[in-house]
């Protein structure tokens, strides 16, 4: 896809949650080194396609919910930061009020019980590195992340702020 093809040798969301990991450094070393030599990774793999097929249903279930009410959902595209093209972000929709007014960036997530086991403040933590990227990149102010569980299909949602 475009989206996909605008992301290439910028800086996302991915990259910084990446980069801010505990092996962070060494983890984009062995990644840019695998893209010098040829190597790069097919990025898309079984688990990236199944949260993509379930996206929509993890949209659709916050928009139905109590928070989603009255917010209008819209597709976001490759964003670049006013400062720098080379910072990027592709969140999964942006959010608006009914009267027109932002409500934020929307992020849908499709995790396994393995990672929920850990709790809803270790995924908080996994996921606000990747968002607090796409809020700085796009200017927005929150986030509304929603996750689904596959095991249980059990949907829970958070509001992230901005850390200023």
């Amino acid at each position: 896809p475009e989206w996909l093809s605008q992301r290439v040798n910028n800086v996302t969301g991915s990259v910084a949650k990446k980069l801010l990991s505990k092996k962070g450094s060494d983890v984009m070393a062995a990644s840019l080194a695998s893209g010098r030599l040829g190597l790069d990774e097919d990025i898309s793999n079984a688990y990236t396609k199944q949260g993509n097929d379930y996206e929509g249903k993890v949209k659709d279930t916050f928009l139905a919910s109590p928070e989603g009410k009255g917010i209008h959902w819209e597709e976001a595209f490759y964003e670049t930061h006013e400062g720098n093209s080379r910072f990027g972000a592709t969140p999964d929709g942006k959010l608006f009020n009914a009267d027109g007014s932002s409500a934020g960036l929307a992020e849908f997530k499709l995790f396994g019980d393995k990672h929920f086991s850990k709790g809803k403040e270790a995924l908080t933590k996994e996921i606000n590195p990747q968002v607090q990227w796409q809020m700085y990149v796009t200017g927005e102010r929150s986030t509304q992340v929603t996750w689904r569980l596959i095991l249980n299909y059990r949907i829970e949602w958070q509001l992230l702020p901005e850390l200023l």
